[in-house]
């Protein structure tokens, strides 16, 4: 039985991933600029990156912290909730 609650968890984990990327690529293409402008965006913000590391968020390889997400979503012009998945927003 706790065999099952790790593959449900393991699911749920990977879903929550793929819709934060997806929001992330979302936010970015509504913004219209590409991965190279959005680093320079958040290294104003003081945060240093690289578009293969926006890259990894945006096909879910890679999930950004809490804090770095904010200045993402920052950067983006867009409220921190609106990069997470609904299921999260929500809590």
């Amino acid at each position: 039985m706790t065999q099952h609650r790790t593959s449900v968890a393991t699911k749920a984990t990977k879903k929550y991933e793929q819709q934060l990327a997806a929001n992330i690529r979302t936010a970015r293409d509504k913004l219209g600029i590409s991965r190279n402008e959005l680093v320079k965006l958040i290294k104003k913000r003081g945060v240093i990156t690289t578009p293969r590391t926006i890259q990894s968020w945006e096909e879910a390889a890679r999930t950004p912290s809490v804090g770095v997400l904010s200045v993402v979503a920052a950067a983006l012009g867009v409220a921190l909730p609106r990069l997470l998945p609904k299921e999260s927003a929500a809590r």
